[in-house]
């Protein structure tokens, strides 16, 4: 009878324990769950910014090409007028030349001006 009972009284003990551990086990399991929902949720909003910050990056890039084909266009404009007005107003010989980057056009006349 004595064994019987301290076998009872040990599985007893083992049974508090193991109800312990699944406890114990719950919460931690809770405490991931909660994490996971939190990382999901920050997750979700990084990708969100990511979008965000892409399409910004798209729009300026965009942007950025527009400008500098319309600086582009300007600069030639400007260099095409300052060449032309040259030509038209200062004593140049039958062939013009501009050295000009951007222009690099043969201005030609049939009479020297003066």
């Amino acid at each position: 009878m004595e064994q019987s009972a301290r076998e009872i009284v040990e599985l007893n003990t083992l049974k508090t324990r193991s109800q312990a551990e699944i406890a114990e086990h719950g919460r931690q399991i809770e405490e991931a769950e909660s994490q996971i929902n939190q990382l999901t949720k920050l997750k979700q909003t990084l990708g969100k910014q990511l979008d965000e910050a892409k399409a910004s990056l798209e729009e300026e890039t965009r942007l950025r090409a527009k400008f500098q084909s319309e600086a582009r266009n300007f600069q030639v404009a400007t260099c095409r007028l300052f060449c032309f007005t040259n030509y038209l107003f200062r004593p140049k010989p039958i062939l013009v030349i501009c050295q000009s980057k951007c222009c690099k056009r043969i201005f030609r006349t049939t009479q020297i001006r003066y």
